[in-house]
């Protein structure tokens, strides 16, 4: 079973959300401190075809290891 942080595998449906449930944004306001994603991010996330979302659980990875 994948970590919820691992970057999904292409599939016929939607790509899941990376929300964990720990919605608190970072001192510098930039990203959610649970999911890494931006306010934007999350906002939009509804509306991005899959491609958008995988460009964004691409982008989590490094966002995470800043944050380390």
């Amino acid at each position: 079973m994948k970590a919820a942080h691992e970057l999904p595998e292409a599939a016929a449906g939607p790509v899941p959300s990376p929300c964990n449930s720990v919605c608190r944004m970072d001192d510098a306001g930039a990203y959610c401190t649970g999911c890494f994603r931006t306010l934007d991010e999350i906002a939009g996330w509804a509306s991005f075809d899959n491609e958008r979302r995988l460009q964004v659980w691409q982008e989590l990875g490094a966002r995470r290891a800043r944050a380390a």
